[in-house]
């Protein structure tokens, strides 16, 4: 097959790196599967093999805030693939040295239902289903922040009706068109790039955007402000009302109980209508 396990990378002499397997000139680049990566997170779990179960050996291991906190600790898959068959694949279609998809497997039900991220150059499993929208690093930036949005999250949630997301279904998404970012690309995208940038092997992307800084901290107070003020500025792109940015937070319950649980109200929805405001 295409796929190798740790055990036959090691056993052929690759020296693990990061999350890539080298030995000399070859390369061995991680199988990304949907349940490593969360919203804008690429390194949400690493993926342990259970073998003492029949199926679904393969479950999550979320990553630690402690170990988020350094930049170089990189998701570990189950599987790795030959780096040139990923580029062979990819050279078809795409340019960049980093990949930007969503995961398959969701719920209306669930805490949030379209759920994106951008990852490094990879191989990809079935489950995480990619996207090459032929613009510019910023304006994929654009792209990402929307896809990942509370308006947008609302309309899927009416779309989904079962526990798949394929992409006869994300083609309906109501996304906004290029101009509608315009005015707006530096605030979407200098708050994308801190959120996606947090680790070293995300070096490209912080590159093609411009940033020629390192990585920056994983701070989940920094990371809740930012995301708060892009789904404030989607609330207005989309022009919904203050009233009804209300309603449809309300809709997102398990949001809200986490919060209230953690923080003793609703802190999302009220920080999204405090930037709304801000932003009239």
């Amino acid at each position: 097959g295409l796929f190798r396990t740790a055990q036959q990378m090691t056993e052929n002499g690759f020296e693990l790196q990061g999350n890539i397997f080298v030995k000399g000139e070859e390369q061995y680049l991680p199988l990304y599967e949907a349940k490593m990566i969360g919203m804008y997170d690429h390194r949400a779990a690493d993926v342990v093999v259970n073998t003492k179960v029949l199926h679904r050996q393969g479950q999550p291991d979320e990553i630690s805030l402690s170990e988020k906190l350094n930049p170089n600790r990189l998701a570990i898959p189950r599987s790795w693939i030959e780096k040139q068959n990923v580029n062979t694949k990819l050279n078809q279609r795409w340019i960049y040295s980093w990949l930007l998809g969503w995961r398959d497997i969701t719920s209306a039900s669930n805490n949030r239902t379209t759920i994106s991220s951008l990852i490094p150059k990879a191989g990809v499993g079935d489950k995480f289903l990619l996207m090459f929208p032929k613009k510019s690093p910023v304006l994929i930036s654009c792209l990402a922040a929307n896809v990942n949005s509370f308006p947008l999250d609302y309309v899927s949630r009416q779309k989904v009706g079962s526990v798949s997301l394929k992409y006869f279904v994300f083609k309906q998404f109501p996304v906004l068109p290029p101009s509608a970012f315009t005015l707006h690309e530096a605030y979407i995208s200098e708050r994308v790039l801190e959120l996606v940038y947090t680790a070293v092997d995300m070096e490209p992307f912080a590159r093609d955007m411009g940033y020629a800084g390192p990585p920056f901290a994983w701070d989940p107070a920094r990371r809740f402000t930012l995301r708060c003020e892009l789904d404030a500025l989607f609330f207005h792109l989309y022009g919904i009302c203050r009233d009804d940015v209300a309603y449809i937070m309300d809709t997102f319950p398990i949001v809200r109980r986490h919060d209230e649980e953690s923080f003793g109200s609703y802190r999302t929805k009220e920080e999204i209508l405090r930037v709304y405001d801000t932003l009239k």
